[in-house]
């Protein structure tokens, strides 16, 4: 009799952990349409390449999670390496692709004429840097900061225990906008926007690791357009023009 309570009990758990563990998970839907608006026409032709992402938020925060398991709480294990992983390795890579095709379209939006895309600036040819007035090679670091808690559940035979994963997620970082002037590669003009401007709830609790995934992605789906919003607002075409003579200044020195 304790023998199949046992075992019902420990099918149960299993199906319940498998039905948990196999729902998938939100889709990534980064997307965004800029404001069409009668912007004044420049003669200024821009390449963009592609957005870098640093992560300098995540990998401070790896650090401290390593810490805390070597040193401080038992509790706080770094048991979300393999989140940190799959943003840093997936998700930055798809908001970089997305962020990348975007920028192209604010920079026709606001009048201006784009040239070329690029995945890196060392790709840009000297013969590309002559053709064009400015390179926008843009850099982020946002991500999520994960603070987890492991609870031990104490189980009977053949299950010792199992453990439950909850915690909260602070989203934190930015987007630097940073138009060189190619040949010298001197800065031109410089825009930070934080995602903290943007006035979502940058902290975000979960329930469990799979729980903390679809968070992240639904926050990333909010957040994208709010931010590429923002990016548009603060690229002003006017304020380029008015650095063209710098720019042309700094061609002639580098020729």
């Amino acid at each position: 009799m304790l023998r199949n309570f046992k075992r019902l009990y420990l099918l149960g758990f299993l199906g319940v952990f498998f039905m948990v563990s196999g729902c998938a998970h939100t889709p990534l839907n980064l997307s965004y349409q800029p404001a069409q608006r009668p912007y004044k026409k420049h003669k200024i032709k821009i390449a963009v390449v592609k957005p870098a992402y640093t992560g300098s938020k995540i990998q401070q925060n790896i650090q401290q999670m390593f810490m805390l398991s070597a040193y401080g709480d038992s509790g706080e294990a770094p048991i979300n390496i393999s989140l940190y992983n799959k943003y840093i390795n997936i998700y930055s890579l798809k908001l970089a692709n997305a962020m990348i095709a975007d920028l192209d379209k604010i920079v026709a939006s606001k009048g201006m004429i784009p040239y070329k895309t690029f995945d890196i600036y060392d790709e840009v040819t000297y013969r590309d840097k002559k053709n064009v007035d400015l390179i926008l090679a843009p850099e982020f670091d946002f991500g999520p900061i994960i603070k987890n808690h492991r609870t031990w559940i104490p189980m009977i035979w053949p299950l010792n225990h199992i453990y439950w994963d909850h915690g909260s997620i602070i989203m934190a970082g930015k987007i630097r906008l940073v138009f060189y002037e190619p040949m010298s590669k001197e800065k031109i003009v410089l825009k930070d926007v934080d995602i903290s401007s943007l006035g979502l709830d940058t902290t975000i609790p979960y329930s469990s690791k799979s729980d903390a995934e679809d968070k992240i992605i639904n926050f990333l789906n909010k957040m994208y357009p709010q931010l590429m919003g923002r990016v548009a607002k603060v690229i002003d075409p006017d304020e380029i023009a008015e650095s063209m003579s710098d720019i042309e200044h700094l061609k002639q020195e580098k020729e």
